[in-house]
């Protein structure tokens, strides 16, 4: 490939080497380039919530990483210091933010340090319009390397620093109107890209910066006060080479301490202002609406409105909870508890894909650990079947004895799989306890009293599987099939029961079928809902 051998030829001595660059010295050490060379000091994190200063040291961690990675892919015996062979490297940052906690300030000194430390390299810095990228970004860099005769480089009015060298720039675009071939076809061995209030750019954009972060050395940081959760800044979060942190003003320096430690930062007066306008004092927290409290306020608790969530909290306002199994802030803490698979049992959904655009989906479920093991595109029932047997083969690996299967009935390519495995002899014998079900989603509910079809029952157990359950792996539409999938109150046989939102309404509005939310639904539910095949005569 074009960018091993532009790491070939840029060789470790001369990478690493202070009389080619005096930067050179920096460029994993981020903080030290700051404070050194810029005569700053980021902020660091209070009682385990980040601070600029955690997300600056991880960013240069990524840089790290993924130099060793390069050596070592060239060398075998290269000395690895922090990059394990095979891992996933997050090299790309999803920041949220609260009003006034110093994103902007932090991305000028990442990309100073970006274009110091690594020559050539190319940084390209987006925002939905001119003001935002050149009257705030770019305002920050000109305030730290004008008039800096010691910086390489030249700062112009426009958004741009520029060298001789035509692979060594630094350029900020609006990308209202833009397009994004202009970036396509740039290869160098390092690039940066800047995305700043990344709600509001296109995806056009996003395909093209992930088409372009597949070689070399690459870094993507993304930010925003996040207002919506349809964003592609938003979704990314499920992506495994994204990592999201939040900056909340609740605990920004200047709010928690009531001074001023961060110049020019966010104040408690303001958040005071914002709990006294924007929050509700309640009798208990609601993990599920994001209540809260601080402790300049001893005994009360808070139910902030979407207001407050995103100019404060740096949250993106809920979706509510009222005609949902699964609320928001529910999935979103079940995607961070980090829980490891334990036990003997592990239930198994598999969700095959109907029509030709449709996904497969194979969720899986070992003890409170959930997570996708397979997204199957090819219209062929067998794949579901070998793919499965190799997740039973490393559930028994881990010493999993009972696997209950359920798949969807409801037609498509569930039939070859339910078949296959309903007449395995040898999965029956491997393991003491091994039950596959047919479920059809239109089916008759187990508790009838209380919801209107099958597919109504497992949503709502779904959602009362995420409060104990982590997510640790899933698609990224996982989370709109579960939490945007409404339901209503009907009434039907006499009884006022829930009813889901029909596939078809889903479809209607999202232009596919909620295939990742139906194999978690199925991967989670108690099995007593279930009927297994050998009840009806299999197995």
């Amino acid at each position: 490939m074009r960018y091993l051998t532009g790491m070939i030829n840029a060789s470790l001595d001369t990478i690493n080497s202070t009389e080619s660059n005096r930067f050179a010295k920096y460029r994993f050490d981020p903080i030290g380039y700051i404070g050194d060379v810029m005569n700053g000091k980021p902020w660091s994190g209070i009682e385990g919530h980040d601070g600029q200063a955690e997300i600056i040291q991880d960013y240069g961690l990524a840089i790290k990483k993924q130099w060793e990675r390069k050596q070592w892919e060239l060398d075998k015996e290269f000395p690895l210091t922090c990059y394990e062979p095979g891992e996933k490297i997050q090299n790309w940052f999803r920041i949220e933010a609260g009003h006034g906690t110093g994103k902007t300030r932090m991305s000028a000194w990442i990309v100073s340090h970006f274009f110091d430390c690594f020559s050539p390299s190319i940084t390209y810095c987006y925002a939905p319009t001119f003001p935002q990228i050149n009257d705030l970004l770019f305002k920050e860099i000109r305030v730290d390397r004008i008039g800096r005769d010691d910086l390489p480089g030249k700062v112009l009015k426009s958004p741009v620093i520029t060298t001789d060298a035509g692979n060594h720039f630094v350029k900020g675009r609006a990308t209202t109107g833009a397009k994004t071939e202009a970036i396509q076809g740039q290869h160098v061995d390092f690039h940066l890209f800047i995305l700043d209030e990344a709600e509001g750019l296109p995806a056009t954009l996003w395909q093209a910066i992930k088409a372009m972060t597949t070689g070399g050395i690459a870094i993507v940081i993304m930010l925003a006060n996040p207002r919506t959760r349809t964003s592609e800044f938003y979704k990314c979060a499920s992506l495994p080479y994204v990592r999201s942190y939040r900056l909340s003003c609740l605990w920004f320096p200047n709010v928690y301490y009531d001074k001023e430690i961060v110049t020019n930062g966010t104040g408690r007066e303001y958040v005071d202002d914002m709990i006294d306008s924007h929050c509700q004092v309640v009798p208990e927290h609601n993990p599920d609406l994001l209540t809260f409290e601080v402790h300049w306020r001893p005994g009360r608790i808070y139910l902030p409105n979407g207001e407050f969530l995103f100019r404060v909290m740096g949250v993106a306002p809920l979706a509510t909870s009222i005609d949902t199994f699964s609320p928001v802030a529910r999935f979103e803490d079940a995607t961070h508890k980090g829980i490891e698979g334990a036990g003997k049992i592990a239930t198994i959904g598999i969700d095959a894909a109907r029509y030709g655009g449709d996904k497969g989906a194979i969720y899986c479920r070992h003890g409170d650990r959930v997570w996708l093991h397979d997204e199957i595109e090819r219209q062929d029932g067998y794949e579901y079947y070998i793919s499965v047997l190799k997740l039973i083969n490393a559930l028994r690996d881990r010493g999993v004895t009972e696997i209950y299967i359920r798949v969807d009935g409801g037609g498509g390519y569930g039939s070859t799989v339910i078949d296959n495995l309903a007449h395995n002899d040898d999965l029956y014998s491997a393991l003491d306890e091994f039950i596959v079900s047919e479920v059809h989603f239109n089916g008759v509910p187990y508790e009838s009293e209380l919801f209107s079809d099958r597919a109504t029952e497992l949503y709502y157990h779904a959602g009362e599987a995420l409060r104990v359950v982590g997510i640790a792996d899933y698609a990224p539409s996982l989370q709109d099939d579960l939490c945007y999938r409404r339901f209503r109150n009907v009434i039907k046989s006499g009884r006022d029961v829930k009813r889901l939102r029909s596939k078809e309404e889903f479809r209607a509005e999202y232009k596919r079928s909620p295939d990742h939310g139906d194999g978690f639904v199925l991967a989670v539910a108690p099995q007593y809902l279930f009927t297994s095949l050998s009840e009806l005569g299999f197995g």
